[in-house]
């Protein structure tokens, strides 16, 4: 017995079937493989019925199926052919109906993204129409002159209008900069707007090079980490005048953000807004002029004039995106633009959207590892700046003219156009290595990096070590009743070490943002390898296995486990080039090693002490190095980590800017300031005392 039934559904229609399992077609073959060589059907098991809901374009769904023995009232005609609706800013949903996946997806052609969520196509309007006329045979829609209108208004380019050769040069400005270049720059395009990096931070010549390029027609910020490419985008969007600024970043460097806004963009604000009032709770934090959006707090009060800062993970949120509505940014920055590289996950498609409701012009994509060898993995960024269909067309032409498919089914670049689209990518970004940007440096730069981390284990370790100075003490009676003058002997009798808990759980949540860092220095030189700085041992072994797993890196590990013999081997096969990623305790492999090979370091933790860590730095900056020694500083924000971190930054930065002679042992000064972050920590553990013999009395 063969039984079907149609569900009347606009955008998925189906017809469902049922039979028995050696039923038979009308030319003999087996139903069930006639049903399966179908072009869209699924089976499910509760019910045992076969849903069809593609039967392809080369005959009508009713014929298809009535050669099946299958018999339906309702005609299929006004079910048969794909139907489109929008789904966002230049972006729509075709459903292919009983015309089929298959078929569809070839009239579409390389721009067909199929989403599991909505059961259709997510398509941009450039792949639909070419502003005049529907490109997918047989589409069927209700919006057909805005298609047509949001894909004229894409292919637009709105840069023609500059001199590309000025434009060239400016990209090209590296170290030293044409002071004639940067005046005939200015006098087209403008100058920073009054208040501009506050009273103590200055644009490089080549960042402001780089900034008048952005400003114009490079939409894409790509220079190496560390030659500044945050300054440049906020350069840019100064110049051109913005009023509401969004950015859109991951969630472990929002406070950087919100610092680094506050240090160049907030000063014009403070100028043309003085009385512009920080914002309610824990918004407050940010000043007058930036709100920041995090998981866990209330959505903040927008400002008149400034910047919102929202993590990418929260893109999808519907109260964010009435957030950004509301605050009516005209200017984006979106900000580690290669995690948006996968065409069809829906944090790219949120990415896009949001990017899709300002012009082309005003929105610009930050990242450090642009990947011109894939090019799949640049036309997101491309389309989050609008450069894509203004200089490709459309996504699927992009991806026609340079990616092949695989039998898999697997994007694979075109070797043989990649040549051609480097040579285009040159023209839509700025990028520059920071050995060509930088390299009259020597001696060592800092880049103090502030990552938002889990502070949940961190919460737990505070605990812990309140209930540990309790303990040493000798009770809650004790504790409580501790004069200022005890808790100065006690902080000078046992140092940071009481506080080793706090530290540990600091360094082990910066493991996973540690693995990005990790990658993106890699990403832009492989060539020369890294040296991971770390002081716990737990934090060391899970670095350790953590790369390990994740990546194909070379790595070794020198800590004071390792055995002269071992010590020595590990440091010349480091020389030798063998070891990418070489992980090091800072107190043993602090001192009596050369590692000159790299010129690249990171701190994912710190000793409290700057003469040690600057003993560590010494293995790179030493006899034999030829190149700018480039410290990376990792601090997790709402740590004490952070508090230490804020110390050994002044203590450094003293050292190399103001005298590079001085001591970087301990002073008085910095001993002071340690002390007074113990201290505060006692303090808790005598306002706990006090609170526990408060009750006991009760």
């Amino acid at each position: 017995m063969v039984e079907a039934q149609f569900i009347d559904d606009p955008l998925i229609p189906r017809v469902d079937v049922q039979f028995s399992f050696n039923a038979r077609a009308d030319n003999g073959k087996m139903l069930v493989d006639a049903v399966k060589a179908l072009p869209s059907r699924t089976w499910n098991p509760q019910d045992k019925v076969w849903s069809i809901t593609g039967t392809g374009t080369k005959k009508h769904p009713n014929d298809v199926l009535e050669c099946l023995g299958f018999f339906i009232d309702t005609e299929l005609d006004d079910y048969w052919h794909p139907v489109a609706v929008p789904h966002g800013a230049g972006a729509y949903r075709v459903y292919p109906r009983f015309a089929g996946y298959e078929d569809v997806a070839a009239d579409i052609g390389r721009g067909a993204a199929w989403s599991k969520a909505h059961q259709s196509f997510i398509v941009d309007a450039t792949d639909l129409s070419d502003g005049k006329r529907l490109l997918v045979r047989g589409l069927i829609t209700d919006v057909e002159d805005q298609i047509h209108d949001e894909a004229h208004h894409m292919l637009q380019h709105p840069f023609d209008d500059h001199d590309p050769d000025l434009i060239e040069d400016l990209a090209e400005v590296t170290s030293q900069g044409d002071q004639e270049l940067l005046d005939e720059a200015a006098e087209l395009f403008g100058h920073q707007r009054e208040g501009f990096g506050g009273e103590t931070h200055q644009l490089r010549p080549f960042q402001q090079a780089s900034a008048y390029a952005v400003a114009t027609t490079r939409k894409l910020v790509c220079h190496d980490m560390g030659a500044g490419k945050t300054c440049i985008a906020l350069a840019a969007v100064d110049l051109m005048g913005t009023q509401r600024l969004l950015v859109v970043c991951p969630p472990i460097v929002a406070t950087n953000w919100v610092a680094e806004i506050n240090q160049w963009l907030s000063p014009v604000f403070a100028k043309t807004h003085p009385d512009q009032q920080p914002g309610q709770f824990k918004s407050a934090e940010s000043g007058p002029w930036v709100r920041r959006v995090a998981t866990g707090r209330k959505l903040p009060d927008l400002p008149e004039v400034g910047s919102l800062v929202v993590p990418s993970s929260l893109l999808q949120r519907e109260d964010v995106r009435e957030l950004i509505a509301e605050f009516d940014p005209d200017a984006m920055i979106f900000d580690e633009a290669h995690e948006y590289s996968t065409w069809e996950s829906q944090r790219s498609i949120a990415a896009r959207e949001l990017a899709r409701t300002l012009p082309v012009g005003r929105r610009f994509a930050v990242t450090g590892t642009p990947s011109d060898s894939h090019p799949g993995e640049m036309a997101n960024p491309m389309a989050i700046t609008g450069q894509l269909e203004a200089r490709f067309g459309s996504y699927g032409n992009y991806m026609q003219r340079y990616t092949t498919v695989d039998h898999f089914g697997k994007h694979k670049p075109l070797k043989k156009n990649l040549p051609e689209l480097a040579g285009i990518l040159r023209e839509l970004w700025v990028k520059k290595t920071k050995a060509e940007l930088l390299p009259h440096l020597k001696g060592k730069a800092h880049d103090w990096r502030l990552f938002d981390v889990s502070t949940t284990e961190y919460r737990k370790a505070h605990v812990e070590v309140i209930d540990n100075i309790i303990e040493k003490v000798g009770g809650i009676d004790d504790t409580a009743k501790m004069s200022p003058g005890d808790m100065e002997e006690f902080a000078d009798t046992f140092g940071m070490g009481v506080m080793s808990p706090m530290f540990r759980a600091a360094g082990r949540s910066k493991i996973e943002p540690a693995l990005g860092v990790i990658e993106t220095l890699m990403h832009q030189d492989d060539s020369s390898p890294l040296i991971i700085f770390a002081h716990h041992q737990d934090v060391i072994n899970e670095l350790h296995d953590t790369l390990l797993e994740e990546t194909d890196y070379e790595i070794d590990v020198l800590d004071g486990a390792t055995s002269a013999d071992q010590r020595g081997t590990i440091v010349e096969d480091f020389q030798d080039g063998q070891i990418d990623v070489l992980i090091a305790s800072i107190k043993a492999a602090g001192v009596g090693v050369t590692l000159t090979r790299s010129h690249r370091i990171v701190f994912v933790e710190h000793w409290w002490t700057p003469g040690i860590n600057a003993q560590a730095m010494d293995r790179a900056d030493r006899i034999g190095q030829e190149k700018l020694v480039e410290v990376t500083h990792m601090v997790a924000v709402g740590t004490f980590d952070e508090q230490v971190h804020n110390v050994l930054a002044r203590k450094i930065d003293y050292v190399d800017t103001i005298d590079p002679d001085a001591d970087m042992g301990e002073s008085q000064t910095m001993e002071s300031s340690i002390n007074d972050i113990i201290t505060g920590v006692i303090e808790a553990a005598v306002a706990k005392a006090k609170r526990e013999v408060k009750k006991v009395k009760k």
